[in-house]
C-alpha cells in the first residue's frame, strides 16, 4: 500500500490541464456529450413513446459525476446508466411510464428528480 501514488493535480500535470479545461470551457464539451448520450437513450425509448428532458442543473451534475481528469468523459456512460437509465427502466416497466410519457429530469440537493407526465397528458401539452 505504501507504493500507491494518488493522482491529483499536484502530482499529475495532465490532471491539472484536464481540470483547467473543464473549468474554462470543458462543461460545454461535456454537456454536448451528455446531450449525445441522452439523445441515444431517447431514440431507444421512442418505441415506448417516452421522451426525456434534462434541465441545465441535471446536465451539469451528470457532467460533474461523469468527468474524470484522467479518463475524460469515459465514466459518463456508467453514471448515466446508474443515475438515469436504471430509475427510468423501473418507471417504464412498473411505474408511471408503462404507457409512455414525458420525463423531465431536474436536480435537488445533488439528487436527480424525475417529473413524469403520462403519455396522454404529455400529448395534450404539445397540442
Amino acid at each position: 500500500m505504501k507504493n500507491i501514488l494518488m493522482y491529483t493535480s499536484s502530482f499529475c500535470p495532465y490532471c491539472a490541464i484536464a481540470e483547467r479545461l473543464l473549468s474554462e470551457k470543458g462543461f460545454d464539451v461535456i454537456e454536448k456529450i451528455v446531450d449525445k448520450f441522452i439523445d441515444q437513450l431517447e431514440a431507444q425509448l421512442e418505441e415506448k413513446k417516452v421522451t426525456i428532458e434534462l434541465n441545465k442543473e441535471a446536465k451539469f451534475l451528470l457532467s460533474e459525476k461523469g468527468f474524470d481528469p484522467v479518463f475524460g468523459a469515459r465514466p459518463l456512460a456508467r453514471v448515466i446508466q446508474e443515475k438515469i437509465k436504471k430509475p427510468l427502466a423501473d418507471k417504464i416497466l412498473f411505474g408511471e411510464l408503462v404507457n409512455g410519457g414525458h420525463i423531465k429530469i431536474t436536480v435537488k440537493n445533488d439528487v436527480f428528480i424525475f417529473d413524469v407526465t403520462e403519455y396522454e397528458k404529455a400529448k395534450e401539452k404539445i397540442v
